[in-house]
C-alpha cells in the first residue's frame, strides 16, 4: 500500500487535465510566467496562444513590459485578442511608437475591452491609435492624458462604456466622445482635469457617474438618460442645467450649493422662499440630496425651505436619499450619514 502511494506521487496529473483547464491555469499566471511555462512542453506551447484572448500585461515587470508585450504580439500575429489590460504601465518617450503599435495590432484582432492603467508618477499619453479600435466596446483609462478626440471619436462606433479616472482630457474631446460615440450607454469620470464644462448631448447614454470635477454640467439632449450620480456635485458647487432628459429616474447628490435649472424652473444660491415650478419632471423616481445641519442636530431653515421647493419639481417621486453633513469646526470633523426615506405619498 505504501509503495503504491509513493508511486502515485510521481504521476503527471497536469497532463491528464483537459486543454480548457490548462488554458485557465495559464491565464491566471502573469503573462511573462505563462510564456516561460510554455517552454516546458510542446502541449503547453500549443496552448499558450489561447491565453492571449484576455491579454493581461499587468504582471510583466515594468522595466521590460514594452519589450515583452511587443514580442508576444509579434510571435502570435493571428491570435484573436478580446481584451487587453495594463497595470501601472510606464514607458519612455522612445517607446511611444511601440505602444502605439500595440493598439494598431489589437485593432486588427477585434479588441473589445481595453484597460490602460498607467503609472501615476508619469502622465503617459494614450496613443492616438486608440481611435483605430473600431470594435472596442469598453474603455478604461487611469492616470493618462487622453488624445484629441474632436475629429476621431466617431470611429468608436460600438463603444458602450467609458471609465476615465485621473485623466487629463480637454473639454472639446470629452464632449465629442459623448456626442459621437453612438452606442455609448455608460460614462464614468473621476478626478479629470482640463474640463470646465460638460455638455451631455447623447441619444444613447443611460448612466452618467461623475465626481463633479467641472464647473458646469449641462444635460442638453439625453433622451435615454436614466441616472445621474455625482457624489460631490454639491460640495464643488457645480452649476447644473437639465434641458431634455425625459427618462431620468435617478438624480443626485445635489444641494444648496448648486445652481440648478430644470427647464424653466431655477434654483439659485440666493435661496428664494417661493419658487414656481414651471417645469416638472414626472420621470424622476429617486432623488439624492446633500443637507447640512449644525453640531447640535438642527437643520437650517433655509435648507428645509430649499428642499420643500425642490420636491415640487418631481411629482412622481418615490424615494429620497439624504446625505447629512454635520460640521463641528471646533473639533475639525465631518460626519456623513446616508438614509433612505419612505416614499412620498
Amino acid at each position: 500500500m505504501a509503495a503504491a502511494v509513493g508511486d502515485d506521487l510521481f504521476l503527471d496529473r497536469l497532463s491528464d487535465l483537459p486543454d480548457i483547464i490548462l488554458v485557465t491555469i495559464l491565464s491566471r499566471l502573469d503573462m511573462d510566467e505563462a510564456a516561460r511555462c510554455s517552454i516546458l512542453s510542446s502541449r503547453w506551447r500549443r496552448l499558450f496562444p489561447s491565453t492571449l484572448l484576455d491579454f493581461k500585461a499587468g504582471g510583466i515587470r515594468r522595466d521590460r513590459a514594452v519589450e515583452a508585450v511587443t514580442s508576444i504580439l509579434a510571435a502570435h500575429p493571428t491570435e484573436p485578442v478580446r481584451s487587453f489590460s495594463t497595470y501601472r504601465l510606464s514607458f519612455r518617450r522612445q517607446d511611444e511608437d511601440a505602444v502605439d503599435g500595440w493598439l494598431r495590432d489589437l485593432a486588427n484582432r477585434g479588441i473589445e475591452k481595453l484597460v490602460l492603467y498607467f503609472n501615476e508618477k508619469r502622465q503617459q499619453k494614450v496613443p492616438e491609435s486608440l481611435f483605430a479600435c473600431a470594435s472596442l466596446k469598453r474603455l478604461k483609462v487611469i492616470n493618462g492624458t487622453f488624445p484629441d478626440a474632436t475629429e476621431a471619436a466617431a470611429s468608436l462606433a460600438v463603444l458602450a462604456k467609458i471609465d476615465l479616472s485621473d485623466v487629463k482630457i480637454s473639454e472639446d474631446s470629452l464632449n465629442s466622445l459623448l456626442s459621437n460615440c453612438r452606442a455609448l450607454e455608460r460614462l464614468k469620470i473621476t478626478s479629470i482635469s482640463k474640463c470646465d464644462r460638460l455638455h451631455v448631448r447623447s441619444r444613447s447614454l443611460k448612466v452618467l457617474n461623475t465626481s463633479g470635477d467641472f464647473k458646469e454640467l449641462f444635460i442638453d439632449d439625453a433622451p435615454n438618460l436614466e441616472q445621474v450620480l455625482g457624489c460631490y456635485l454639491n460640495s464643488r458647487s457645480v452649476k447644473i442645467m437639465i434641458a431634455h432628459a425625459p427618462k431620468l429616474e435617478f438624480f443626485g447628490y445635489t444641494g444648496m450649493n448648486n445652481e440648478i435649472e430644470f427647464g424653466n424652473t431655477k434654483f439659485t444660491k440666493f435661496r428664494e422662499k417661493n419658487i414656481h415650478a414651471e417645469t416638472i419632471m414626472p420621470s424622476l423616481k429617486t432623488l439624492a440630496v446633500d443637507l447640512m445641519h449644525t453640531p447640535d442636530g438642527h437643520i437650517n431653515e433655509h435648507y428645509i425651505n430649499w428642499f420643500m421647493q425642490l420636491i415640487k419639481v418631481f411629482p412622481c417621486l418615490e424615494t429620497i436619499y439624504i446625505k447629512v453633513n454635520c460640521s463641528d469646526w471646533s473639533l475639525n470633523c465631518l460626519y456623513q450619514i446616508s438614509t433612505p426615506c419612505c416614499p412620498l405619498q
